[in-house]
C-alpha cells in the first residue's frame, strides 16, 4: 500500500472535526487511517508545547554567575582591545593572572565572549553561496604555491607554482608546474594545454586581477600583455572576466580547492617515501598522474559537459615573450632576475638580444654559475636569437 502524506489541508480540517466526532470519526471523514489521526494529533500537542516554551521567559539562574568579577572589568577590555582574539587565549591569560578563576570556567566563558560579540562586536563580512553555472559555461583559472622546501630535485630546493584550471560543473582540473613565475606567458601556456586536452573551449574564463602577473612591468609592457590577454580570448572566442580586486572569495570554485590539489601532492611525496625527485620531467609526470586519476572519477560529467563547449580554432597562437635584453661585456645578460651566458662574438658592449620567453621552461643551475643559452632548452634558445644591433 502506498504511504501518502497528510496534507495541511487535512490536518486543519481534523482539528476542526475532532471535538466534534472524536479521533475515530474525523480521521474517517478526511480519509486517513486512525493511527494516523492519533500521531497528528501527538504531534499538534507537542509543538504547542514547544511553543510555550519557547513563548516563557528566560529561567533565572540557579547559581551565582562565576564570571561576575572577571567579565566586564578583565575580559570585555581585552575583546575591545583586540578584537579577533580567540577565547581561549583570554581563557589562558585568566588562568596565569586571576588565581581565583577556575579550569571549569572555560566553557561558560567562551559562551559569554560569543554572546557579548554576538551584540558588541565588528561587523562581520556576509558571503553568499556562489550560483552553478551550466555545463560547459565556466572555467575558472589561477596560481597557487608549493611551499619552499617541498620538493627537491637532487636535493636541491625546487622553487615553483602550479597552473590550476578548472571547470567547476564537472570538477575538471588541469594543473601545469610552473617555473618562471606567474606570467603572461605561463598563463597562456596553461590555457592552452588546458584546452588541447579538453578537446574545446568554454564560453566564460575567470582569473583573478593578474596583478603577480604584470608586476614590476613598465606600464605600456603591463598594457600591452593586457591586450594580448583579451586578444587570446578573442582568438579562442570566450569572454574574459575578473574577481573584484582583493576579494578572492569570489573565486572560491578555485581557491578552495587549491589546499585539496597540494594534500594530494603532499600525501603522494610522503607515500613514495621521498620528496627528492631525479629531473623536473619526473617531477611534471608525478603531478600529472595525480590530476589524471582526479579526472577519471568524474569522466562521466567531463563527457556530459563535452557537448556544450564550444569548438576549439583551427590554430593556436603563439605561447613565447619576446625579451629584449642587453648584452655585458662579460658576455652575459640578465633574463627574469636570472644571468645567462652567450656566445663570446655577441659580447659587444651594449649588443641586444631578442629571445623567447616560455612560461613552464626552466634550467636550474648551482648557485654560482652562468647557463649558457645554448645549454637551456626551450626558455631562451640560440635559434630563438632573431637579431642583434649595438646601441648608439
Amino acid at each position: 500500500m502506498t504511504k501518502r502524506r497528510v496534507t495541511p489541508q487535512q490536518k486543519k480540517l481534523f482539528m476542526q472535526l475532532r471535538p466534534k466526532k472524536g479521533v475515530a470519526s474525523a480521521a474517517a471523514a478526511i480519509g486517513i487511517h486512525r493511527s494516523t489521526g492519533y500521531r497528528t494529533l501527538e504531534k499538534a500537542r507537542k509543538q504547542a508545547e514547544n511553543q510555550l516554551l519557547e513563548d516563557s521567559p528566560p529561567a533565572q539562574l540557579t547559581r551565582p554567575d562565576p564570571l561576575a568579577t572577571f567579565f566586564e572589568s578583565k575580559v570585555v577590555p581585552i575583546l575591545e582591545r583586540c578584537p579577533d582574539i580567540k577565547p581561549i587565549t583570554v581563557f589562558h591569560d585568566l588562568r596565569n593572572t586571576e588565581p581565583e578563576f577556575k579550569p571549569n570556567y572555560r566553557r561558560t566563558l567562551e559562551r559569554r565572549i560569543r554572546a557579548w560579540r554576538a551584540q558588541n562586536g565588528a561587523e562581520k563580512e556576509v558571503m553568499f553561496p556562489q550560483t552553478k553555472r551550466p555545463a560547459g559555461t565556466f572555467a575558472i583559472a589561477d596560481f597557487t604555491h608549493l611551499k619552499s622546501g617541498e620538493v627537491t630535485i637532487h636535493g636541491e630546493s625546487l622553487r615553483h607554482m602550479y597552473f590550476h584550471f578548472r571547470l567547476p560543473w564537472s570538477c575538471y582540473r588541469y594543473v601545469s608546474v610552473v617555473i618562471n613565475g606567474e606570467s603572461f606567458t605561463a598563463l597562456a601556456e596553461g590555457i592552452q594545454g588546458a584546452f588541447a586536452e579538453l578537446c574545446g573551449v568554454p564560453h566564460e574564463l575567470r582569473t583573478d586581477s593578474l596583478s603577480a602577473a604584470f608586476r614590476n612591468l613598465a606600464q605600456d609592457i603591463a598594457e600591452d600583455l593586457i591586450g594580448r590577454f583579451k586578444a587570446r580570448c578573442e582568438h579562442y572566442g570566450m569572454k574574459p572576466s575578473r574577481n573584484n580586486r582583493g576579494v578572492a572569495y569570489e573565486n572560491g570554485a578555485i581557491k578552495s580547492t587549491h589546499r585539496h590539489l597540494k594534500d594530494r601532492v603532499r600525501g603522494k611525496l610522503e607515500l613514495r617515501g621521498s620528496r627528492d625527485l631525479e629531473c623536473l620531467d619526473a617531477y611534471r609526470i608525478f603531478v600529472a598522474d595525480i590530476v589524471v586519476r582526479e579526472n577519471v572519477r568524474v569522466a562521466k560529467d567531463i563527457e556530459t559537459e563535452r557537448g556544450h563547449r564550444n569548438p576549439l580554432p583551427p590554430s593556436n597562437p603563439c605561447d613565447c615573450e619576446a625579451v629584449m635584453v642587453t648584452v655585458t661585456s662579460t658576455s652575459d645578460c640578465r633574463i627574469r632576475k636570472v644571468y645567462y651566458s652567450v656566445p663570446s662574438r655577441s659580447s659587444a658592449t651594449g649588443s641586444r638580444l631578442a629571445s623567447s620567453m616560455t612560461g613552464s621552461n626552466s634550467s636550474r643551475e648551482k648557485r654560482g654559475s652562468k647557463p649558457c643559452l645554448a645549454d637551456i632548452g626551450p626558455t631562451v634558445p640560440t635559434s630563438s636569437i632573431i637579431g642583434m644591433s649595438s646601441s648608439p
